[in-house]
């Protein structure tokens, strides 16, 4: 199992911490996420294949949870029903953590300048409401013992830093990792 905490560079005093643990059948991520903006914690449950593509997640903040699956390969559920604007989709991205960058960083090998665009399901948080957004990853080079990749979404774009595991070390602006 391992542990990783991040704090929030935007809002003082809002703090992540997650637990990872890779077995032979898949990776399971628990993780809390607390702080001033959330009246309760935001909570979140992840199932992965070893693929590090979503099977399960399931995504509380107070009396509200979310629950999807998926088959890994596009076909989504969303609290038992079918989600069809997902269709094609692998990765989530749910916005109170930078731990889902690390889904499509690993599940693929990565060539210097090499770019990828994806569709990912956008998870808001706190209203935990779900839409299919366009990102792209490009991977920018290393820097010592870490990866850096630009990441952009809509009219955004930083430039995130990940460990030899695809974890994010620093998000500019965002999160760091302690």
């Amino acid at each position: 199992m391992k542990k990783i905490i991040w704090k929030n560079l935007e809002t003082i005093g809002r703090r992540e911490e997650a637990f990872l643990t890779k077995k032979d059948k898949g990776i399971t991520v628990t993780s809390s996420v607390a702080g001033s903006e959330y009246s309760y914690p935001v909570t979140y449950h992840l199932q992965l294949d070893l693929k590090w593509a979503v099977q399960k997640a399931e995504i509380t903040h107070g009396d509200k949870t979310l629950t999807l699956s998926s088959n890994g390969e596009g076909r989504w559920s969303k609290n038992g029903d079918h989600l069809e604007e997902a269709e094609g989709v692998v990765d989530i991205d749910i916005s109170a953590t930078p731990f889902s960058n690390t889904l499509p960083i690993n599940r693929f090998s990565w060539e210097t300048g090499q770019s990828r665009k994806l569709d990912v399901l956008y998870i808001d948080v706190p209203a935990l409401t779900c839409q299919k957004v366009e990102q792209v990853y490009t991977f920018t080079g290393e820097v010592g013992e870490y990866r850096t990749f630009l990441y952009q979404c809509r009219d955004y774009e930083t430039t995130i830093k990940v460990d030899k595991d695809g974890l994010v070390v620093d998000y500019p602006e965002a999160f760091q990792r302690l």
